[in-house]
């Protein structure tokens, strides 16, 4: 196998210009045989015509905090624009609550998957998944009364026994979140698992409880002081959780399984919005916002869902399927792509809001990126195939210059590397003998740190031509 490292500069450019395009120049590169001995440009390739920018760099001298506003809405584009810059955001640019927390209305039990439901208001609620000999509940309503009248009606109304529960796990310690746990356990058993530092609130210690449920609900404590990713063993599955502190304590993220015509997805779910108000509880939801992005990078997941169904755009989805509008796509499917860009608005919003609190932090904006690829192969006399590539990287202000890129093979580790120009496009091209036939061609740009700015890895993918 044969590796070649990225075209740059002078005769290795060129020698390579020689070697494109044509079957004629094919044989000229590989010989009179038509076997390749050296990589080879394709000139036919192109890309679409570049995006125009969607934001312009914050001015010299703006604050820290709007730097990172901006960067928030530079990085919803027009995809995120609406609800949820303005979501993710809400508590960092406004002294009160959103408005939405008032919407009482009860949302009916909806299939979302093959295994996974919502049921509850639109303000809050909880998602059902169906496990291998039961039910778990993400979060357990905000009330005895919900419990009793939207999760039970829903199991049963979706074929699910009640009294199958094999866990709760409400995403912190406020009452919305756990008020219903206290009649589901004791009507039919099972752990409440919830982050070890609010724990206590799920107690008779906390007064509020009173008003709602008598006792203590009995917890299972998961580890807030672990910022790895964890693993709570349900019935048979393997959920990832992430304590992720600062909108409580004890606040907890994951990611959920969802099935859909035999195949498994992943929804990632963010447990508390609502920024604090103390600096270091700021700092504790900021890093959590940065470690839940990298987890979702990790297992490649395929959009979110919350709890507070608003706060992510989860409600227009389920909205979108009680109307029977949402076409042949699930809508919470949104893509790993669209899923991150979501997710660094949700980080910038975090990191500008250490900055209301404290205005000389400084941590760096990070901004997401866009790779585009144009690939080809074509295989000589000798089995050995041509695999070359065009891309483009860009980021919300334009194109991303000296962005080292990798184009690499579904198969096998054959590659070559790049540096895009000042538009932003680079190409590479190497040799293999891996099959090829049905191949994808992956090209992916690894990101860059300064001490004010991140770009943020991005990757693209193409069915290679047969």
């Amino acid at each position: 196998m044969r590796r070649f490292n990225p075209l740059s500069l002078g005769t290795a450019k060129l020698s390579l210009a020689a070697c494109i395009g044509t079957s004629a120049l094919i044989t000229a590169c590989g010989g009179s045989d038509n076997s390749f001995t050296a990589p080879f440009l394709d000139a036919t390739l192109t890309l679409p015509a570049a995006a125009a920018p969607v934001a312009t760099q914050s001015p010299a001298g703006t604050s820290e905090y709007q730097r990172h506003l901006d960067a928030a809405t530079a990085n919803a584009g027009k995809e995120f624009a609406g609800e949820q810059r303005r979501q993710w955001c809400y508590s960092v640019e406004n002294a009160g609550a959103p408005p939405e927390l008032q919407d009482t209305t009860v949302v009916p039990m909806t299939k979302m998957f093959d295994n996974l439901y919502y049921t509850g208001r639109r303000w809050v609620g909880q998602y059902i998944l169906k496990t291998p000999n039961g039910y778990f509940l993400l979060d357990a309503q905000n009330s005895t009364d919900d419990a009793k009248t939207l999760t039970i009606p829903g199991l049963v109304s979706a074929g699910i026994n009640p009294a199958s529960l094999k866990g709760i796990m409400p995403t912190h310690g406020h009452g919305d979140h756990y008020n219903g746990a206290k009649f589901m356990q004791d009507t039919y058993g099972g752990p409440v698992y919830i982050g070890s530092e609010d724990a206590a609130a799920l107690t008779a210690a906390n007064a509020r409880n009173a008003a709602v449920f008598s006792g203590s609900i009995v917890t299972t404590s998961l580890s807030t002081g672990t910022m790895t990713p964890q693993t709570l063993a349900v019935d048979g599955l393997n959920l990832t959780v992430l304590s992720t502190p600062g909108h409580t304590p004890g606040t907890f993220s994951g990611i959920l399984p969802a099935q859909l015509s035999g195949k498994t997805y992943k929804l990632i779910f963010w447990g508390g919005t609502g920024t604090p108000t103390t600096l270091p509880l700021a700092k504790a939801y900021l890093d959590g916002s940065e470690r839940l992005y990298q987890l979702a990078v990790t297992e490649n997941v395929d959009g979110t869902i919350h709890t507070h169904p608003f706060a992510d755009g989860s409600l227009a989805k389920l909205d979108a399927i009680n109307k029977g509008t949402t076409g042949v796509k699930n809508p919470f499917l949104v893509g790993n792509a669209s899923t991150l860009r979501s997710l660094s608005i949700l980080r910038e919003c975090s990191a500008a809001k250490v900055n209301a609190l404290d205005a000389t932090v400084i941590n760096p904006v990070w901004l997401t990126t866009t790779t585009e690829v144009a690939a080809s192969k074509r295989t000589g006399s000798n089995g050995t195939s041509n695999v070359a590539g065009l891309i483009r990287v860009s980021d919300p202000y334009g194109p991303v210059a000296n962005a080292m890129v990798k184009l690499s093979l579904s198969v096998g580790s054959d590659s070559c590397t790049a540096t895009t120009d000042a538009a932003g496009v680079a190409s590479c091209a190497f040799l293999t003998t891996q099959p090829t036939q049905g191949g994808i061609a992956t090209a992916q740009f690894v990101g860059t740190r300064t001490s004010t700015q991140v770009q943020l890895q991005s990757s693209a993918s193409v069915a290679l031509n047969q």
